[in-house]
């Protein structure tokens, strides 16, 4: 499990108040929380090879209300131990909400391939089921 608060992704989704990050003793623990909901999210780096990446990629990039008839032709995506492409994403636990973001390899740095993608409600449950 990554940590949140180290990702890319985490400058976007703070800025926009969609999550934050509750300290518990001392200082020491820390818990991500889906503000709507008040559920924990969890943080997750997977990579990818360029062929599983690419419809990684399609997939972020198609319209939320057509996401359930994209994943059932997206077909299994399988991960990677060293990969060309990397998916960093947080999902909350009730699968309310959801946020990736897409990143090549290139240059011996991961360059940023999508934006930040966020879902809620419907489409972060439909999104969930792949990661």
């Amino acid at each position: 499990m990554a940590s949140i608060k180290n990702m890319e992704l985490s400058k976007e989704l703070f800025s926009k108040n969609f999550i934050t990050v509750h300290k518990s003793f001392f200082g020491l623990c820390t818990k991500v929380v889906y503000n709507p909901t008040g559920s924990e999210v969890k943080g997750f780096s997977h990579e990818y090879a360029t062929e599983p990446g690419q419809r990684i990629e399609a997939l972020l990039n198609t319209d939320p209300s057509l996401l359930e008839k994209a994943i059932d032709g997206i077909g299994k995506i399988e991960k990677s131990d060293i990969g060309t492409m990397r998916l960093d994403g947080c999902i909350s636990d009730d699968r309310q909400f959801a946020a990736f973001q897409l990143f090549t390899y290139s240059q011996y740095l991961y360059k940023p391939l999508t934006e930040v993608k966020i879902y809620e409600g419907h489409a972060a449950e439909v999104m969930s089921k792949l990661f």
